[in-house]
């Protein structure tokens, strides 16, 4: 057999162009390499995560009330988040709707400000990817992106010859790249479909491809006594099985009561209904005074829930919009919308007590920040 060898050296020279790293495991006992980060403590991490769950079954509500938490740097059942801007690709949602669910799940609190949404966009081959990118290169403080549904925006034919594992699972690595180069959580909503598996994993809509690339799978699974499991599968954290119900678009976990308090949450009861005693005060004031006496956003955010307090939107004389904070016209322990919210506060026996606070005679006397 001839060998054309000119062309056999073309070819070996055009390789010798690619260039990868090497480490070898020697260097790595001398090396820091960073784990990946917590975006939700011991339940999201920056890389590629999949939420699956029947249709209409609470999917969207939970991925929004985690969306807000790290919006907003507040706490997920009682985890910690770290703050940043999310991406929310909302698909099968309209904008009323989004909003009507942002609102039950707030209550009295003002609308997150740190969270873009998408209804319409062109997917992931004809578009859609360079669209989250430049949303990443615009926001410096990304934190995460959530794509609800998948189907919406995978691509929507798979290449020639190709079968349907490999177009799936390189549809999915796509995403998981994105996330770890940019530092970010990507989370891809899908639907389960009906069969009964004894893995729940693999419930999940379409071949194993879809899931091959991620960092974390998280699947809900039904029961019949109206509660809901969330199992998780991660290669950075091991989570046991969280069991959950759904209750009016809120998620909470079976045996948590959230209405219980903690002394750092009485605490900031106490403090707000002092501080605001003299009236209105602007939110950011708010949470600048609490830090000076070591009360978080979290503690003043569930007090502000608990006493059932009022935040009105407002503008400067620039227009810019903030917020302002008043206490209910009726007092705590006869107001019925907080009664039952509050259970036992006999911490606070009556508006003098608070007022009496010697850190907040000045505020209460004069009416003025």
């Amino acid at each position: 057999m001839t060998v054309n060898w000119t062309d056999r050296v073309a070819a070996v020279e055009g390789r010798r162009s690619v260039k990868v790293e090497i480490t070898s495991s020697a260097s790595m006992e001398y090396l820091d390499y960073p784990v990946p980060e917590y975006i939700i403590s011991g339940m999201r991490t920056v890389g590629l995560s999949i939420l699956a769950g029947p249709q209409k079954k609470g999917k969207s509500w939970l991925e929004l009330a985690r969306a807000i938490a790290i919006s907003e740097g507040e706490k997920f059942w009682d985890r910690e988040t770290k703050q940043g801007e999310v991406l929310y690709l909302a698909l099968e949602d309209i904008r009323g709707r989004i909003k009507s669910r942002i609102e039950m799940l707030r209550g009295t609190l003002p609308f997150p400000g740190h969270i873009d949404f998408i209804f319409e966009s062109p997917r992931i081959d004809e578009g859609g990817l360079e669209i989250i990118e430049d949303w990443i290169d615009t926001h410096p403080n990304a934190r995460q992106i959530v794509i609800d549904t998948w189907v919406r925006f995978s691509p929507s034919n798979a290449p020639k010859n190709a079968n349907i594992y490999d177009a799936q699972a390189a549809a999915t690595a796509v995403m998981q790249d994105l996330a770890r180069k940019r530092n970010v959580a990507v989370v891809l909503v899908m639907h389960t479909n009906k069969a009964k598996w004894d893995d729940p994993f693999d419930s999940i809509t379409g071949s194993r491809g879809n899931t091959v690339s991620a960092d974390t799978n998280e699947v809900l699974v039904s029961k019949s006594d109206g509660t809901t499991t969330l199992y998780t599968q991660s290669r950075n954290f091991e989570a046991d099985p969280i069991e959950m119900v759904l209750d009016g678009g809120r998620w909470t976990l079976v045996g948590y009561d959230e209405n219980e308090m903690t002394e750092k949450q009485k605490a900031a009861v106490k403090f707000l209904m002092g501080f605001l005693s003299g009236g209105r005060r602007p939110q950011k004031e708010i949470f600048a005074e609490g830090q000076k006496i070591k009360i978080g956003r979290d503690s003043i955010y569930k007090a502000q829930k608990l006493i059932g307090i009022k935040a009105t939107r407002t503008y400067t004389d620039k227009g810019v919009p903030y917020f302002e904070w008043e206490l209910p016209a009726t007092p705590l322990t006869e107001n019925p919308s907080t009664e039952t919210a509050t259970q036992d506060l006999s911490f606070v026996s009556s508006f003098k007590e608070i007022i009496e606070f010697p850190q907040f005679k000045k505020e209460s006397s004069n009416g003025k920040g």
